[in-house]
């Protein structure tokens, strides 16, 4: 079941994210990861479905990721440059209370339980929560994707804090080693609290060094360190122009949708016509590649001959069990003896009676899972409440037939 939940959830995702330029991925044991990339910044977080506690959460407010790209370019050559490895650094991790409020305000703006695997709730709270991702946290990532935003937070802030704690006025947001961030942004914005910042930060770790009196300690190596760090980052931004306007605080760009003609959208419930009955065919997948699309074609197109194979292999699983010993507990064998017994077959033919019992079977549902080479037959009968369903992959190899 989590499979198919997980399944849903990514279908009903795809499409919404897709549209704001979004790319998203499953994790393998549950979960769906989305990555947005414009310019100088990546933005990321996840949905997540807890099957042991039939919850699922969108991780947002916790897994969102901002990389600012011109931040951690100057950021990552100054820690090499000091023999540290840096790779693959992250700006933003941390947000606001504002941040916080977007999802907190509604108990189920960023989690829903789900009781007796009700998918149509699943579908009603999952579209919930896109909603106000779109409405309440796109337009928060906007402006935490702006430099300026950041520099004037400092600004606002800066006052209300003693001076040994302005370096770490960020460390509810930024994710940074040593506390050195905050001098490339107020620098790349122009600000004039730069050289004042600088000095109160390159003013602490020599405090801290020189109070270091064990000079051979792997503590004093480290603040040795960060103050070279300090020093060559003041050279490298003292060389570096302002990029940014302080009080220019509008977002860099905004998320909008882009539409998707009707034309180009994906067939996704073809109909066939099996046995005489007329089947809507449930195909899950949205973005279906043509390559996917003309092997399902080719499957829906043999539709009768894989559906004969299914019939044959629940006749031949039958017939195997009434040679056994005529156990009829199981899924093909037990299936042909209730409609055998319920339409009077076995008073006339009480073995050999499981070929004209499948005659009374019938196709009740038709479902493909593209990305997983797997297909579904949903299989049932006039007599009795038993249906099976047939597992095949889309080359028509049928895998098992069983009760579900």
């Amino acid at each position: 079941m989590k499979k198919e939940i997980n399944q849903l959830i990514y279908n009903l995702c795809l499409p919404y994210f897709s549209r704001l330029g979004f790319k998203i991925k499953k994790r393998s044991q549950g979960g769906i990861f989305y990555t947005f990339k414009h310019g100088s910044f990546i933005c990321s977080g996840a949905f997540v479905f807890s099957g042991y506690m039939q919850k699922i959460d969108f991780l947002g407010r916790n897994a969102l990721e901002i990389r600012l790209n011109e931040v951690e370019d100057i950021y990552c050559s100054v820690f090499r440059k000091n023999g540290l490895d840096v790779s693959n650094q992250v700006t933003i991790t941390k947000v606001d209370d504002e941040w916080k409020k977007a999802f907190l305000n509604d108990e189920s703006a960023n989690s829903f339980y789900i009781e007796n695997d009700d998918f149509s709730a699943i579908e009603t709270h999952t579209r919930r929560i896109l909603n106000r991702i779109e409405s309440h946290v796109l337009p928060l990532v906007q402006q935490y994707l702006s430099l300026p935003y950041w520099a004037d937070l400092y600004e606002k802030k800066k006052e209300t804090l003693y001076e040994e704690n302005q370096a770490d006025l960020y460390y509810n947001y930024v994710h940074d080693r040593y506390s050195v961030k905050h001098l490339i942004i107020l620098k790349l914005c122009g600000s004039p609290s730069f050289k004042e910042a600088y000095e109160i930060r390159l003013r602490q770790i020599s405090k801290l060094v020189e109070q270091n009196t064990e000079k051979e300690s792997e503590s004093f190596k480290r603040l040795l360190t960060i103050k070279n760090i300090i020093l060559d980052l003041k050279e490298l931004l003292d060389a570096t122009p302002p990029k940014y306007d302080l009080h220019d605080l509008t977002p860099p760009f905004r998320f909008e949708k882009k539409e998707v003609e009707e034309e180009a959208k994906p067939q996704i419930k073809p109909k066939v016509v099996l046995k005489g009955r007329s089947l809507e065919v449930d195909v899950n997948v949205f973005d279906i590649t043509p390559v996917q699309k003309q092997t399902v074609d080719v499957f829906l197109e043999n539709i009768e001959g894989h559906y004969d194979t299914v019939l044959e292999e629940i006749i031949s699983n039958a017939e195997f069990e009434n040679q056994d010993g005529g156990d009829f507990s199981t899924d093909c064998g037990g299936t042909l003896a209730c409609i055998a017994e319920e339409s009077g077959l076995i008073k006339t033919k009480p073995v050999g009676f499981e070929r004209e019992a499948a005659e009374h079977l019938y196709p009740q549902h038709i479902s493909i899972d593209v990305e997983h080479d797997s297909v579904v037959i949903s299989i049932a009968n006039n007599y009795c409440d038993l249906v099976l369903n047939a597992h095949l992959m889309l080359a028509g190899h049928v895998e098992i037939v069983a009760w579900e």
